[in-house]
């Protein structure tokens, strides 16, 4: 499959089959997100990678996932918006990819961060490429602290280091409906 298509044909996938991944794709994934370019240079990202079903249950603990497709899944409190009645426990994946990245290594936080997300979609098309399912799952957020503390506890992560994101990934369990982005709108020169 050509790049583009890649690009425009990757959802995200939120129910999974429950088959390992081999240690050759997760080798390919590791390499896919610290490819990623960075800012001046400055490689901050670590990657994490869990395959240990009973530490992907204690990182998701603070989620829920919607019992009906598109199967979102969220923190506890913007379940709690939805009504909790609507949620139930994540299904965990067969991998999770933790974005991690190195604060000392970056002039600023939105350049770390930026560099983390670069790295994060990396992973997301490699993923799709070689037949994976993958939900971008976000720690990093101002209004609450409390999601990147936990991640880092289960990890021993230390305080330089920020994380971003899970990536859940896994051979998808469903097919979601395709989004219809409008592609052919754009500005060219000027707004």
């Amino acid at each position: 499959m050509k790049l583009i298509d890649l690009i425009k044909t990757r959802r995200s996938i939120r129910k999974w089959k429950i088959d390992p991944i081999s240690s050759e794709i997760i080798k390919d994934l590791v390499a896919a997100g610290k490819s990623a370019p960075s800012s001046h240079g400055s490689n901050p990202v670590e990657l994490i990678v869990v395959d240990d079903i009973q530490l992907t249950e204690q990182l998701l603990s603070d989620r829920l996932q919607l019992k009906k497709p598109p199967h979102y899944i969220n923190s506890r409190k913007w379940a709690k918006k939805g009504g909790l009645e609507n949620y139930e426990k994540v299904s965990p994946p067969p991998l999770l990819v933790v974005v991690c990245g190195d604060q000392n290594k970056c002039e600023d936080l939105s350049s770390l961060l930026i560099d983390m997300s670069v790295s994060t979609e990396n992973i997301l098309l490699t993923a799709h490429g070689l037949g994976l399912g993958g939900c971008w799952l976000y720690v990093y957020d101002e209004s609450m602290p409390e999601t990147e503390e936990n991640v880092k506890n289960y990890l021993n992560i230390p305080k330089n280091i920020r994380v971003l994101s899970l990536i859940a990934l896994g051979y998808p369990n469903e097919k979601p409906t395709p989004d219809n982005k409008d592609v052919k709108s754009f500005h060219q020169n000027k707004w």
